[in-house]
């Protein structure tokens, strides 16, 4: 195996790692109990690391690819704020988008 697929494997596992950091951060029986920010940061990991699980799930799965993928969420959601009217809207979008550049 060359050094670059070795590195391309680790930030794979690295991300990886990530997401299921953040799962298991959340007991599904106490989440009902947080507050609406809370839930609303538990509902944007959540959707985040299933969205990036499914894209690590397919067999051309590359670092390149992943973060193209992450880029490309983060365009539609700058696209999406720019076009937020209602302030809750523009603050779970603003949440969003940083929660997914903590991934690049």
């Amino acid at each position: 195996m060359s050094k670059v697929n070795l590195k391309e494997l680790l930030a794979i596992q690295k991300i990886e790692q990530k997401i299921f950091k953040f799962k298991s951060m959340y007991h599904p029986n106490l989440i009902a109990n947080l507050s609406k920010e809370a839930y609303n940061l538990y509902v944007i990991r959540n959707s985040i690391g299933n969205q990036l699980l499914e894209e690590l799930s397919r067999n051309e799965r590359s670092l390149q690819k992943i973060k193209k993928f992450i880029t490309n969420k983060i365009g539609e959601i700058q696209m999406k704020l720019k076009k937020a009217t209602d302030i809750s809207e523009i603050d779970f979008l603003k949440l969003s988008l940083d929660e997914w550049k903590a991934f690049l």
